[in-house]
């Protein structure tokens, strides 16, 4: 176990926040949990906010719950994913250190649904569960506290009860140590001092504690020692903190901060797996394509169960020029896929296409898998999910990419 901080870079003379507990700090960096514009309607909602990692969760999820568990949500906050299941008819009672703000905006929304004030570490909750959802919660936690929480959850669940636990975070390693202790805090001060030359102010890097990391082994001992045991594992991607992590949310905040300063508008575009056309040896699906027309077999370095959000080039580009309108006016747009797919999926339609159905390959590595776990909590504006309702169909896209390789080579 490890001890990590977050960064922040702040003006030398801003006083200290100071707040009541742990959930109105954690509160106060999910932006109080404010009802915005995402509670117009359940659509406007989960285009708001079921977004990125928590689109995995909600698969991964779907896909270990059964509708009939009697299930408690832990740590819930806004309860976005809670609230995606309960529409579609499972039994989810949500619950956390407090109730927050937005949930009366919810309740307006959704309708009435079960929301306690419950602290794993504290009392225990009187009811007994099929199932416990505890995602982005532990790192939180010591040592004593993480054997205290899985204790108290064991508690909660019946004999052949689930638990589906997200750490939010890489296993601690060479690769996540390299980035908290060299790459982050030099990326901090060398924007401190940005800031510091441009707006003629003294900016400073403040060190906060941010919780703990560990190796998946010392979660697993941990969880054994209170009854429990694994079922189904999904790997991460550490090295996706560095594509993913503090330069995308630092070049953001550059353009935000020009438009408060300056009036200058922005729209912010972030887009799923592209494929397609004019695509190269960086593009990931054109390399899979390529290698199984050369070899015979399509294959894949990573885990059967990784996700995607494929969006073909011709698609992003229709949508980046709506996405340019008045309407995203100074917004996060996200431009994906349809839905999140298995890549095994993909692989299974590439491998029928090319006539060679059975020849399926998964590659393990040990940095394999799609990132689905949120490797630092830092803060990034909201995005609004933009899909397409006319779009290139994935088979066709395919087709399309295979005969475009065969030209080329």
């Amino acid at each position: 176990m490890r001890t990590w901080y977050k960064f922040y870079v702040k003006l030398r003379d801003n006083p200290k926040s100071v707040f009541q507990d742990d959930f109105a700090l954690f509160a106060a960096q999910m932006d109080h949990y404010k009802a915005d514009q995402g509670y117009d309607s359940r659509e406007a909602y989960f285009s708001t906010y079921l977004t990125e990692r928590l689109l995995f969760y909600d698969v991964f999820l779907r896909q270990y719950l059964i509708r009939t568990m009697h299930t408690l949500s832990v740590a819930s906050g806004r309860a976005v994913n809670e609230l995606a299941l309960i529409q579609d008819g499972f039994d989810i009672t949500c619950s956390d250190l407090g109730i927050p703000d937005c949930i009366t905006a919810s309740n307006n929304l959704f309708g009435d649904f079960a929301y306690k004030k419950i602290d794993v570490l504290g009392e225990r909750d009187t009811g007994t569960y099929d199932a416990v959802i505890c995602l982005s919660l532990i790192y939180n936690f010591d040592d004593i506290q993480l054997q205290q929480c899985f204790a108290s959850i064991s508690g909660l669940l019946t004999d052949n009860g689930v638990l589906v636990l997200d750490y939010a975070g890489a296993p601690d390693n060479m690769w996540s140590q390299l980035l908290h202790n060299v790459y982050l805090p030099v990326e901090a001060m060398a924007y401190a001092i940005f800031r510091t030359i441009r707006d003629r102010r003294l900016y400073r890097v403040v060190k906060i504690f941010h919780g703990y990391r560990r190796t998946n082994q010392e979660i697993e001992k941990a969880a054994k020692a209170s009854g429990l045991t694994i079922r189904a594992y999904d790997e991460g991607c550490e090295l996706m903190d560095f594509s993913r992590g503090y330069s995308k949310h630092a070049s953001e905040q550059y353009v935000e901060e020009y438009q408060r300063r300056y009036g200058l508008d922005y729209t912010v575009l972030r887009y799923g797996s592209l494929y397609g056309p004019r695509s190269d040896q960086h593009n990931g699906l054109w390399r899979i394509v390529k290698k199984a027309l050369e070899t015979g077999i399509v294959s894949y370095e990573g885990s059967p169960e990784a996700m995607r959000e494929y969006i073909h080039v011709a698609d992003a580009a229709r949508a980046s020029v709506i996405a340019l309108g008045d309407e995203f006016r100074n917004q996060h747009v996200v431009l994906t896929g349809q839905e999140p797919m298995r890549v095994v999926d993909l692989l299974k339609m590439l491998a029928e296409i090319l006539g060679m159905p059975q020849s399926v390959d998964f590659i393990k590595t040990k940095h394999a898998g799609h990132y689905i776990r949120t490797p630092y909590a830092y803060q990034t504006s909201l995005g609004r999910k933009y899909v397409s309702s006319l779009h290139v169909d994935l088979g066709q896209g395919l087709l399309e990419l295979i005969g475009e390789i065969k030209k080329e080579f």
